[in-house]
């Protein structure tokens, strides 16, 4: 309810389709694992209420720069998984490009109007033939979304 998209159980659902259509038909399928940055800091300096308020903004600014067949979930607590079907890798980081952008451009302000800054890392991959399961592909993506959060933050890793 809080973001307003759905969860990853769906996610999951959504993904085990895409990727079995993704083989039976011969298209490349790619998925997004976006982490805010530090969303730990904005809770315990912001509150709780604000980091519920960065989460609504930033699903919403990411979920206005997707195509129709794309889809977004919440993956856990400040994660999020994106579904980038007929989209290859090189498509897949241009839209993480764009998700980065997008979410450097949220004006977000707290109660006393102060700026509010957020950041995303991403792990971007695309489907792979090894790929024998949905944890395969996620495990893939997470490794790319930690290699995000080690080079520094607030960018994103093919």
């Amino acid at each position: 309810d809080l973001t307003g998209i759905p969860n990853r159980r769906y996610f999951r659902r959504q993904l085990t389709h895409e990727i079995e259509r993704s083989r039976v038909y011969g298209v490349p399928l790619s998925i997004l694992l976006i982490d805010v940055d530090d969303f730990k800091t904005i809770n315990d300096t912001l509150g709780h209420l604000m980091g519920d308020v960065v989460l609504s903004e930033l699903c919403g600014a990411i979920r206005g720069i997707l195509r129709s067949p794309d889809a977004i979930s919440r993956f856990g607590g400040e994660e999020f998984a994106v579904l980038l079907p007929h989209t290859d890798s090189t498509g897949a980081a241009a839209v993480a490009r764009r998700i980065l952008k997008q979410v450097s451009e949220l004006a977000l302000t707290d109660t006393d109007n102060r700026p509010i800054h957020c950041t995303v890392s991403i792990g971007v991959v695309q489907l792979q033939a090894e790929d024998a399961t949905f944890d395969d592909i996620v495990r893939r993506a997470d490794a790319h979304l930690y290699e995000a959060k080690r080079q520094g933050k607030n960018r994103y890793s093919v």
